[in-house]
This record gives structure tokens, C-alpha cells and sequence, in this order.
């Protein structure tokens, strides 16, 4: 018995650990990516911290370097520290601005008069956002073979759906194969052709990407309705995930039951197994949710 307990523990413990949970091994991709993707709201929020960090961080220029240096300056969007005249400024683009690349450089201009450069048909101080807007291109081999390794992904789980799906049918309409054990079989493969299903969904779903333009060094956001449909489908890849370990942990719960337990008997409490293995996953994707939604409300 203390066995059993330490073994329910730990499958338990794997099964809702967050890091798991998100993972959802067997059709998660997860690239090194330098494209930012946040939401407009953060964005704004972003950026007010980043200036305000700004200006408690830089003190005015001394009055003998005027002429040999550029002041510091926030242009709304990044910060600039005191630039000796005659130097074109780089640092990496800003890791809060939406769709920017963060591999690339922004650049601002130092003219030899100690002034920032102005740009001719704005009239005012300007920065070369230009490079931050490029997207990113890799260069691992190993992204040139990922169309390759994405079809043998789809392949593998649509020959999975499909004879997980002709399992499932055999065993529904054959009468004698109608018991306990076939019943938690059967919810086993159903959550194996859910998974199947949502991975590739997923696959063949692409996250939608916003318009950001930079006008007069100010930042504007443009998407397309709140991005309900990605994020539910993303709700519901972790619910399935969850579920398909779940109910691989009740597979041999119920087999070790009906062994040492019950011996060969029918559980009297069977359908606790089918709640246990569709409701509890809820217990972990909702707060997932309700946090994601109030903390970090990204795609």
C-alpha cells in the first residue's frame, strides 16, 4: 500500500507540474525565437516603465561637454545615454515593442555640433528604427530541414488518429468487448485521437501577427479583434495534454486496482475514473488561464 501511494504521488506530481503541463510533449515546437509578440496593453506599459527608468537613470549633461556630447534622451520607445559628437549610437532593439526584431540594432546619430540628428521632413530628433523591423532569419541548419521534420510530424499523427480512431470504432460496436477495462481503454485512445487532433490542428494554425509601424518615433499596434480563437486553441492543447497523461496514469490505476484490489470484480465506483479523468485537468488548465489572462495576456 505505500507502494501505491508513493507511485500515485509521483505520476500525480509529473502530470500537474506547470513546466509539463505547458510542454506537451510530442507536438510542442519551440524554436528560438527573437520576433516579440506582446500584446498591445503591455506594450503601453512596457514603455512607460522603460521611460521612466530612463529619466531616474540619466542625469542632465554638464555644461562644459555641450558641443562635444549629445544629451540623453527617451525618443518613446528607448533610451538614450550622453553620446560623444560625431557618433552614430547602436543598441539592440527594444524587447517590448511588437514584432520587432531583437537581433537587429536601432541607431541614432551624434552630429558633430553635439546635436541629435533631425530628420528633414519630420522636423525633429529621429531614430533609425528601420533594421528592428526586419524579420528574423535564422541561420540553423536545422531550420532548413524543419518543413521536413513539421510533414513526418503530421504524417505520424495522422496515421495515429487514424488507427486510433478504427480502435476505438472496433470496440464501441463489438458487444463482448463491453466491460470496465475496455471502457478505460477506450478513454485512453480517445484522449491519444483528441491529442492527435488538436497537434494537428495546431500544426496547420498560425499565430496572427500585428502591424506596428513607427511614426515620429512613436509606436502604433495594429491587430486584427482580441486573438480569442488562438488562445482558446491553445487552452484547450494544454486541457487535452493534461488529459491524455491523465488518463495514462488511470490505465494502470485501474488495472493495478482490479489486480490487487478488487480481484477480477467489477469497481462499483467506475464512474469516478471518468470524472476523475475529464474534470480533474480542469483543476489545472482554469488557473493556467485566469493567470495567463491577468498576468501575462500574450500570444
Amino acid at each position: 500500500m505505500d507502494g501505491l501511494i508513493k507511485l500515485v504521488s509521483f505520476v500525480t506530481i509529473v502530470i500537474f507540474l506547470p513546466g509539463q503541463t505547458v510542454l506537451g510533449r510530442g507536438c510542442y515546437r519551440d524554436p528560438k525565437i527573437y520576433t516579440v509578440k506582446v500584446a498591445a496593453e503591455s506594450q503601453h506599459v512596457l514603455i512607460l516603465k522603460a521611460m521612466i527608468k530612463c529619466l531616474n537613470s540619466t542625469a542632465p549633461l554638464d555644461e562644459k561637454l555641450k558641443g562635444q556630447y549629445c544629451p540623453s534622451v527617451f525618443d518613446n520607445l528607448m533610451c538614450w545615454p550622453h553620446t560623444r559628437a560625431g557618433i552614430v549610437l547602436q543598441q539592440n532593439c527594444p524587447d517590448y515593442i511588437n514584432n520587432f526584431n531583437t537581433q537587429e540594432k536601432a541607431r541614432r546619430e551624434c552630429l558633430f555640433n553635439g546635436t541629435w540628428f533631425i530628420h528633414p521632413e519630420t522636423n525633429a530628433t529621429w531614430t533609425d528604427f528601420t533594421q528592428c523591423m526586419r524579420p528574423y532569419n535564422p541561420t540553423d541548419p536545422l531550420m532548413e530541414d524543419l518543413p521536413k521534420i513539421e510533414r513526418l510530424n503530421m504524417i505520424g499523427y495522422s496515421v495515429s488518429l487514424t488507427f486510433l480512431s478504427v480502435a476505438v470504432v472496433v470496440m464501441l460496436s463489438l458487444k463482448r468487448l463491453h466491460c470496465q477495462r475496455n471502457y478505460i481503454h477506450i478513454n485512453l485512445f480517445v484522449s491519444f485521437v483528441l491529442r492527435s487532433i488538436i497537434c494537428l490542428v495546431k500544426d496547420v494554425f498560425h499565430t496572427p501577427d500585428g502591424d506596428t509601424r513607427v511614426i515620429n518615433n512613436t509606436v502604433t499596434l495594429t491587430t486584427l479583434g482580441s486573438n480569442w480563437p488562438c488562445k482558446l486553441l491553445f487552452s484547450i492543447f494544454n486541457y487535452i495534454i493534461v488529459a491524455n497523461y491523465t488518463w495514462i496514469f488511470l490505465e494502470g490505476l485501474f488495472l493495478h486496482n482490479i489486480i490487487f484490489v478488487t480481484t477480477f470484480k467489477n469497481s462499483k465506483r467506475f464512474f469516478m475514473y471518468i470524472i476523475f479523468g475529464w474534470c480533474s485537468p480542469l483543476l489545472c488548465i482554469i488557473p493556467w488561464v485566469i493567470v495567463r489572462r491577468l498576468l501575462e495576456d500574450t500570444l
